[in-house]
């Protein structure tokens, strides 16, 4: 045994997983961590956009509301916002996202609580699930309300702090935490909100964080999925009874084969098995996140026959790989091509390159160097005066876009080069002509807007992540 997996298991995992843009990794069983794994530029002590794993943490500020009596999931939406309420939403409704509105209602609806609630669904209300960025940003502003205070504000004494999560940011939407998506975690974070519902709502030194009544909701509260068109614009999966979209979806966590999960775009994965104990935090950006998930699933069952003691005698496995060496196999989405007009990719002195990108716009600019032999790191930020444009958020005052970079000249004169946004799962594929022309496409695109404002995010992200002060 090694770090209580198997021999080569965990080796066996890195590799079906290299080629899918993976970033980092943390199997944990019984509270102890058995494997560590993170792939270069990407640094598990940063914290890094999640998408909608920001659903489950919202679900869990709601269900921790109501054990403290605070409101009920019966509530109609109306009792808590000041908002019209013609067909009866209640928060039970949002929590499952079973509002009543067709998948094709919700994916063009905008980000607005007052849209949802007023918009006849296509559906009686409760019969049928569709997924639902609206509904769940509904949840976020009924946290605001009821606590008076932001979502990261409310959880930190309760949940936060006592996990040894530190300050962490969520982008705001109209001065409220989005709740559906824009939360920056750690793979730790995610280890560490994992292993508490796995442990029935106990912390690693046995302090109980969640309510009884909280971890058996989270667990249980799932509606059927199987039969309607789960895909999102977080990337299309197939619609049968054997993909793990279609297995049912709860308070903000899916229902999996085994288990459940927090599950956001491109593969922004924390997987709770309370049956074994076992619990995988995974961050990375793969557009076939089915392939992801059965990959990891292998692993979840090499960790439930492990023996936690050995991982805790000998510590933990800890690998760290560089994503640099499958650059081949990371190709270009179909998101359009960034304009790079005014853009410049110049040889450097010292064999390396110097990519100059103008801050206009509301678009982030800087200058990064790059070199062939090791990534090197940066940031893009906004120029003077400038506020972020193309993202469904409030502007972003002093906004920066910590950038990780490398490049190579190819034989036919063409210089390829990586731009790695390390604060999120993107990264930008650059290519210089041999002619001198400049192209940029996304391996995979930022949602809402495939540009880099929508990355932006205060210094706080940047800087390595801290635990509670």
């Amino acid at each position: 045994m090694s770090g209580g997996l198997g021999a080569g298991v965990l080796d066996g995992v890195l590799d079906a997983l290299e080629g899918l843009d993976p970033h980092a990794l943390v199997v944990a069983r019984h509270g102890t961590v058995l494997a560590r794994a993170t792939w270069a530029p990407y640094d598990a002590s940063r914290a890094a956009l999640v998408y909608s794993v920001s659903k489950s943490v919202t679900a869990l500020a709601v269900l921790l509301l109501e054990s403290e009596g605070r409101l009920s999931l019966a509530d109609p939406v109306d009792r808590h916002l000041d908002l019209p309420n013609p067909h009866g939403i209640t928060l039970r409704h949002l929590l499952t996202m079973t509002t009543g509105h067709s998948r094709e209602q919700t994916s063009v609806m905008p980000v607005d609580p007052a849209v949802l609630l007023t918009t006849t669904p296509a559906f009686p209300v409760g019969s049928r699930f569709a997924y639902s960025s609206p509904a769940t940003c509904t949840l976020g502003r009924v946290v605001h309300a009821v606590a008076g205070a932001q979502p990261t504000e409310y959880l930190r004494p309760r949940l936060l702090e006592p996990l040894g999560i530190g300050a962490r940011w969520w982008r705001a939407l109209d001065e409220v935490e989005q709740g559906f998506s824009g939360l920056h975690l750690t793979v730790d974070d995610q280890a560490r909100l994992g292993m508490a519902l796995a442990a029935g709502g106990l912390a690693s030194d046995g302090t109980r964080v969640l309510p009884v009544s909280v971890v058996e909701a989270l667990a249980s509260g799932f509606v059927p999925t199987a039969g309607t068109f789960v895909a999102d614009h977080e990337g299309a999966e197939p619609d049968t009874a054997d993909d793990d979209w279609a297995l049912g979806y709860g308070y903000g966590v899916w229902r999996s084969r085994h288990g459940y999960r927090m599950d956001g775009a491109y593969g922004q994965f924390t997987l709770v098995v309370p049956e074994t104990g076992v619990v995988v935090a995974y961050q990375g950006a793969a557009t076939d996140t089915q392939r992801v998930l059965d990959v990891l699933w292998g692993l979840v069952a090499a960790a439930g026959s492990s023996d936690p003691s050995d991982a805790s005698d000998a510590g933990a496995s800890v690998v760290e790989r560089d994503s640099w060496a499958t650059r081949d196999r990371y190709v270009a989405s179909d998101a359009p091509a960034l304009d790079v007009a005014g853009w410049t990719l110049a040889d450097a002195e010292d064999a390396g390159w110097r990519l100059v990108v103008p801050a206009a716009d509301g678009q982030p600019g800087g200058v990064v160097e790059l070199h062939p032999d090791a990534w090197t790191r940066g940031s893009l930020a906004l120029g003077s005066g400038d506020a972020a444009s193309g993202a469904p958020s409030d502007p972003v005052p002093y906004g920066v876009v910590p950038v990780a970079a490398r490049a190579e000249r190819l034989p036919d004169g063409s210089v390829r080069a990586h731009v790695v946004a390390t604060a999120s799962p993107h990264r930008l594929l650059l290519t210089r002509a041999a002619d001198g022309g400049l192209s940029a496409r996304w391996h995979t695109a930022p949602l809402w807007q495939p540009t880099l404002a929508t990355l932006l995010v205060p210094p706080l992200v940047a800087a390595p992540a801290r635990g509670p002060s």
